[in-house]
């Protein structure tokens, strides 16, 4: 017997299931592989993928993840309104 597709969910089905903004959604989409079908604009992610995503994305009460920055790559920077940066450089004892 072979295995069921996955279901395929849009940016629109992502929101519904997740109660996110549009833009929320978009940007979990923009985390995962996509799935583009020739001759349709629309694209899709896997509902494993975007399953797996929200359970590596997922932290207990006394966890504090690393920030990620812009780019999406983690640092120690301290973003200010206006784009500016400071970042925190560790002293050698």
């Amino acid at each position: 017997m072979s295995e069921r597709l996955p279901q395929l969910l849009d940016a629109k089905a992502l929101q519904m299931e997740l109660g996110v903004t549009r833009a929320a959604a978009e940007a979990i989409m923009r985390q995962l592989p996509i799935v583009q079908v020739p001759g349709l604009r629309k694209t899709f992610v896997k509902r494993p993928d975007a399953e797996a995503l929200l359970e590596r994305c997922t932290y207990a009460k006394a966890e504090v993840p690393g920030e990620i920055c812009r780019g999406g790559r983690k640092c120690r920077a301290t973003h200010r309104p206006g784009g500016a940066s400071v970042v925190a450089v560790e002293q050698p004892l």
